[in-house]
């Protein structure tokens, strides 16, 4: 039998950092563990980190974390929920994220979105992210869904404007032109007019910090089994 999320109540448990479950990560359920930020909250580029072993959550985990922890911010865990929320909020203004996720411009075909880059887990999904800049409409559904693994759009930017604490429909992408074949880094970060949500394709040798976030599949268990 496969779980669903209607098996399992929303939890938020704390032994160290906080455990959030159930997390809708590529089609499974999974615990999601947030922790410290990594190396005592040193900033380093994208290829700094990954060559020294560090595991760096890529944005749709990010994303699916969040909007696990948006779902239920009005539920009996709405406090821990409150408070998890404020550790990205934190994070997010006062020093933007690195992510395990990089982009790989094409001049003239889709570019590559390589989510947990330079890992075992590296996987690929496509858009076609030059020449894509300002605020995220509709008309970025692709690009999102590459980016997030998310269809929604609208509730895309919902989650992300309320865990970074930002007015409504302030969410912006930020690419290379439409010829580049250039790659980055995705970075995510609060403007300094804390005004709006950005997700940055354009400045990825920024030398970021990382916030530990680590994920573990449930078992599923077939008909019969105990």
């Amino acid at each position: 039998m496969t779980l669903t999320k209607n098996d399992m109540p929303f939890k938020i448990t704390a032994p160290v950092g906080y455990v959030v479950e159930p997390v809708r990560y590529r089609g499974e359920l999974c615990r999601v563990f947030v922790g410290d930020l990594l190396d005592h909250g040193r900033r380093h580029a994208q290829d700094y980190w990954l060559a020294r072993g560090f595991v760096l959550p890529d944005a749709s985990l990010l994303y699916a974390t969040w909007e696990a922890l948006y779902d239920q911010r009005h539920n009996s865990e709405k406090r821990s929920v409150e408070t998890v929320r404020k550790l990205f909020d934190d994070d997010l203004k006062e020093h933007w994220l690195m992510t395990g996720t990089r982009i790989q411009y094409h001049a003239s075909e889709l570019d590559s979105i390589l989510h947990n880059y330079n890992t075992p887990e590296q996987y690929l999904l496509t858009a076609k992210l030059g020449g894509k800049e300002g605020f995220v409409s509709d008309d970025y559904g692709l690009v999102i869904q590459a980016l997030f693994e998310t269809d929604n759009v609208g509730k895309f930017r919902n989650v992300v404007e309320w865990i970074a604490g930002v007015p409504k429909k302030q969410t912006c992408l930020w690419s290379e032109y439409a010829d580049e074949y250039n790659t980055h880094a995705l970075v995510l970060g609060v403007d300094d007019s804390d005004s709006r949500f950005n997700i940055d394709a354009d400045d990825g040798y920024l030398s970021l910090p990382v916030r530990a976030v680590a994920v573990k599949k449930y078992f599923k268990k077939n008909r019969g089994t105990k």
